[in-house]
């Protein structure tokens, strides 16, 4: 299984990660028991005769997610695509990939589980109406069935039941800050809620093989961000703890042996896999450290035979500033890093109005967990850094107020979705737009009197471009396009000026293909600046020049097959390739400075590997060698 962690929906601002699928270049990695990586730490009379094996099994110029599980003979894996939206499984015998579903207007796959006779695969899919439904289908593709829907929560699978009866549930509530772990009967989609929880999700949550218990982790104290983890009997819904321990305690998964639990801690200073003996959903001895140095690891799940899938997000991204030269487009000497700490973990830059000052996001987890981060900001002048906590759950998107007091931030988190303004001395932060009981998404760019801003919202009706009051509430609609009439990325820009948007349209009539428009924020028809064929390329992100006279946007080509960097003149021409984007900016954002005569980046590179633990269960335990 995975651990859901909020991204955004991949339309919102068409943010265009790759989706390269190849199987790792060296057939798998094998590193021996006698390795550091792979050290077990378990009793000499605990121990199998064979030593304890990790190997990559996959790696991907991609991120994952890691939001599915491996078949229970370990052939497979399922995981949601990230160019299509749909339910894909991953063979790792031949690298090849399978879709099994055929997203469109809007629709995705989130997480999903095979069932345990590996022929059919439960998954959460957005519907049309923007809400996690759970279905079931067949591993070649047919008879897909909701299981499960209701518009006030999305549903997530996390696992099955041994008998293949029910499905182990997370509910995300989206009226309130409410998670609630359940069972779905599959026969007739039934619910029964085992237990409500707070705002934060659990790391991971799975059942025991014999299914009598559910295990899940989470915070020990409500002003603690160390969890335990906990045990909740399923047919009398009693819960006791099951690791109790100063250190932060999160659930990898239940061993298909049914006598161990798998959990991570960072008791020893760092986190490591530890192997907790149980008898009745009860400790039955002490946790013992199998293997150390569990950097971001993702939980996927247990094949039957006792090995472990786990996967591990490579993304490396950090922040850069340029000097730029806006008459030829290019940068015009070497990149300067800004971020000095937490190397790998910083993106997302953005100038202040008056140029004085940068904002970057910073993720701060040792786990690795999209949206767990601080917002740094940074004195050019001085060079002095600060950091802000907000303390809101996810937040994406920073935006310097024009009066640079305040960041306003984008926070889509089930049950606390809106618009956030925090204090650039304080680090608190106060709600500046809640989301309605229809509206998905929302991204801002401030106005020049400090009062409004420009936003895009993906709703139940449709997708907008509007005026928003931030005192009132008032929204004076720019351009709206209807769900069954086009689609409205989130990816747009504002001119200098503020009296142009920029923006890519998809005509949802016939499909045939992505424009880039202009028109004016007074209304009025839109301009077509430039046609991308379906099924050729597109506009992710669009960037307006500080001088109004060029648009600036990232192609992405179908397939993934390149990413590149244009520029066109906002009165329209022939568009302008700059060659320096992929050697300089990789696949990360940019900013302009008001004046346009620098440039911030954010440089780094993007993967996933999925690999596998074997051998580390005791042999008293009686695991099959079956595969």
């Amino acid at each position: 299984m995975r651990s859901l962690t909020g991204i955004l929906f991949w339309v919102v601002a068409l943010a265009g990660c790759s989706s390269e699928r190849q199987p790792a270049a060296d057939g798998g990695q094998l590193l021996a028991a006698g390795l550091p990586a792979a050290t077990a730490s378990l009793s000499d009379a605990e121990q199998d005769s064979s030593p304890m094996v990790v190997r990559r099994l996959w790696f991907v110029s991609d991120n994952l997610g890691f939001w599915g599980g491996p078949s229970p003979d370990g052939r497979y894996l399922s995981f949601s695509d990230n160019m299509t939206g749909d339910l894909t499984v991953h063979e790792f015998s031949t690298g090849e990939n399978r879709r099994l579903t055929e997203a469109s207007n809007g629709e995705y796959a989130w997480a999903s589980a095979f069932s345990p006779d590996g022929e059919r695969v439960a998954y959460s899919w957005t519907n049309e109406t923007g809400y996690d439904e759970l279905r079931v289908l067949e591993l070649d593709g047919s008879g897909p069935r909701i299981l499960h829907a209701d518009k006030s929560f999305d549903v997530h699978p996390m696992e099955w039941s041994s008998d293949g009866e029910r499905v182990v549930v997370r509910l995300d509530g989206n009226d309130e800050v409410v998670r609630e772990i359940g069972l779905v009967t599959v026969a007739d989609g039934s619910l029964r809620v085992l237990k409500t929880l707070g705002q934060q999700a659990p790391f991971e949550i799975s059942v025991s093989p014999d299914g009598r218990s559910v295990i899940y982790d989470y915070p020990a104290k409500n002003d603690s961000s160390a969890s335990d983890v906990y045990v909740i009997d399923v047919e009398t819904g009693d819960e006791r703890p099951l690791v109790e321990h100063p250190a932060d305690d999160r659930v990898l998964g239940w061993a298909s042996d049914g006598r161990h639990v798998l959990f991570l801690s960072d008791r020893t200073g760092t986190l490591g896999a530890w192997l907790l003996p149980v008898t009745d959903g009860r400790a039955a001895g002490e946790a013992k450290l199998v293997k150390p140095d569990m950097w971001r690891v993702a939980p996927l799940g247990f094949a039957r035979n006792g090995s472990f899938y786990y996967g591990v997000p490579m993304d490396m991204t950090d922040v850069y500033v340029a000097a730029f030269d806006p008459g030829t487009g290019r940068i015009i000497d070497q990149p300067m890093r800004i971020s000095q700490s937490f190397f790998g973990s910083n993106e997302d830059v953005v100038w202040s109005r008056d140029g004085r000052y940068l904002a970057y996001l910073s993720k701060r987890d040792p786990l690795g967990r999209v949206g767990t981060n601080v917002i740094v900001t940074r004195s050019m002048e001085t060079g002095e850094q600060r950091e802000l906590t907000p303390g809101i759950g996810p937040i994406y998107a920073p935006r310097w107020s024009p009066d640079s007091r305040s960041i306003l931030v984008y926070n889509y988190e089930t049950g606390n979705k809106g618009l956030f303004l925090v204090d650039v001395q304080t680090g608190e932060a106060e709600p500046a737009v809640r989301f309605g009981p229809d509206e998905y998404h929302m991204l801002a760019h401030w106005r020049a009197d400090g009062r409004s801003i420009f936003c895009w919202t993906y709703s139940e009706d449709g997708t907008r471009i509007g005026i928003r009051d931030l005192e009132s509430g008032a929204e004076e609609v720019i351009r709206h396009a209807a769900t069954d009439e086009g689609f409205i990325a989130g990816g747009y820009a504002v001119s200098p000026d503020e009296t142009r948007l920029a923006f890519a349209y998809r005509d949802g009539q016939d499909d045939s293909g992505w424009t880039l428009m202009v028109m004016s924020t007074a209304g009025g028809e839109p301009r077509a600046l430039l046609h991308f064929e379906a099924g050729t390329s597109w506009p992710q992100l669009i960037f307006w020049a500080p001088d109004g006279h060029y648009i600036y946007y990232k192609r992405h080509g179908n397939n993934d097959e390149y990413v590149d960097l244009w520029r066109v003149r906002a009165e329209g021409g022939e568009p302008e390739r700059l060659d320096w984007y992929e050697d300089v900016d990789g696949r990360g954002g940019m900013r302009f400075h008001p004046d346009g005569g620098r440039i911030a980046l954010t440089r780094g590179e993007f993967g996933s590997e999925v690999w596998v633990m074997e051998d580390f269960l005791p042999a008293t335990a009686g695991t099959s060698d079956e595969q």
